[in-house]
């Protein structure tokens, strides 16, 4: 992978939750008490729909202008509802703008509980081997896991 693959990888994450925080509605100037007893008596429906994006880098860090230069990074993001979510997990080092070691994630992630989501995707390492490509499975969340 190069450093342009990379930027354009940043690049398009970024387009996404722009997006994401466009289509966020405004609030209204006077809040309204909705009671689901509006004329017609229809009940109003919960509005849980909405896409919301998070992105965390636990590093971020380069070395240039000297004899050996380096970028390193780790992090991860996703977009998503509050039941469906595209993560994207990546970490890896760039030496001599050639991608020297690195692992990505790209998983969907789906509520089972309060606390749980479950997650399943793929995965590629990035070594001085080749690349290996695999299937990724698991749980993220906290707390005791009742199911």
């Amino acid at each position: 992978m190069s450093a342009v693959r990379i930027s354009s990888l940043a690049a398009a994450f970024a387009l996404l939750a722009l997006a994401a925080a466009a289509q966020t509605p405004t609030a209204p100037d006077q809040p309204r008490l909705m009671t689901g007893m509006e004329p017609g008596g229809a009940v109003q429906p919960v509005m849980d729909q909405s896409i919301f994006a998070h992105l965390l880098f636990n590093e971020l860090e380069g070395r240039f202008g000297g004899s050996n230069p380096e970028f390193r990074w780790e992090g991860q993001g996703w977009i998503g509802t509050d039941y469906d979510k595209l993560w994207i997990k990546s970490e890896g080092t760039l030496q001599g703008g050639a991608l020297d070691d690195g692992q990505q994630q790209f998983l969907y992630s789906r509520a089972i509980s309060t606390y749980f989501d479950l997650q399943g995707g793929l995965r590629s390492d990035v070594d001085s081997r080749p690349t290996r490509n695999w299937a990724a499975f698991g749980n993220s969340g906290s707390g005791a896991l009742l199911l």
